[in-house]
């Protein structure tokens, strides 16, 4: 009886680990698709503060792993703080040193607030006031 059980049982691990492997697989499938089919633009929304870094730091992350530049949509944006901007500038700064674009797009008034208050504008927006000066020209 004991034997027919663990033989059950041993049957059911089984199938449930090759459930579990075809499952990763899918999604690792799934997600390489997204990845290689998105232009790299990463939409922001609601709040962007210490507690959704590393779920951000992960989207960024894997979308270089891509092999594209960043975009980063940020005209959802509800709430910042300065790890968030630090985050920014990291990344202005790797893609600049890979040769890759980085562009913050739309960025909300709460964004723009908190990127002025840590005099930062210029690091992030002087080649669009240079662009918007020669335009006017």
């Amino acid at each position: 009886m004991i034997d027919e059980l663990l033989g059950v049982n041993s049957l059911l691990i089984e199938n449930h680990q090759s459930d579990t492997e075809q499952l990763a697989d899918k999604l690792s499938d799934s997600q390489e698709e997204e990845i290689s089919m998105g232009t790299g633009t990463i939409q922001l929304s609601g709040e962007c503060t210490i507690y959704e870094i590393a779920q951000l730091h992960q989207k960024i992350h894997d979308n270089w792993k891509a092999g594209s530049g960043l975009e980063l949509n940020a005209a959802e944006v509800s709430d910042v703080d300065a790890s968030f901007i630090q985050l920014l500038a990291v990344c202005k700064n790797i893609a600049e040193s890979n040769e890759q674009s980085f562009l913050l797009l739309n960025p909300s008034e709460v964004l723009n607030e908190k990127i002025d208050a840590m005099f930062m504008h210029d690091f992030f927006f002087a080649e669009d006031d240079k662009k918007g000066a020669e335009s006017n020209d």
